[in-house]
């Protein structure tokens, strides 16, 4: 297929770059998506966040938050390198404030009556 592409010329048919596809039409079909999650999050009375921790493929510890939405499905929203940081009580409260309230509009509203 690759050689019946390239005897198609540049001028009929230029298939798209790594450069392309990983660069800016990867970061507009991000921001799209990121926009259409946003807006399913805003829709919702309650928002179910669950937090886990894992290791990258270098071994690394990372502790991920994802929000769950029965309708839908779970997403992903992000997550972050611990090193080696206690994963106590106190560190996943103070870590699940931070996060979730650029999720939530009113977002202690939500979480207290969310328990």
């Amino acid at each position: 297929m690759r050689k019946f592409v390239d005897l198609l010329g540049d001028s009929l048919y230029k298939a798209p770059s790594r450069a392309l596809i990983g660069g800016d039409l990867l970061e507009q079909e991000y921001l799209k998506l990121q926009a259409k999650i946003l807006a399913i999050l805003k829709e919702q009375d309650h928002i179910q966040f669950v937090l886990d921790e894992s290791s990258d493929i270098n071994h690394c510890r990372t502790v991920n938050i994802s929000v769950v939405v029965p309708s839908y499905s779970s997403f992903f929203l992000e997550n972050e390198h611990v090193g080696d940081a206690a994963l106590t009580a106190a560190f996943f409260v103070d870590w699940f404030f931070k996060k979730t309230k650029i999720y939530i509009s009113d977002w202690w509203l939500k979480v207290l009556v969310g328990f």
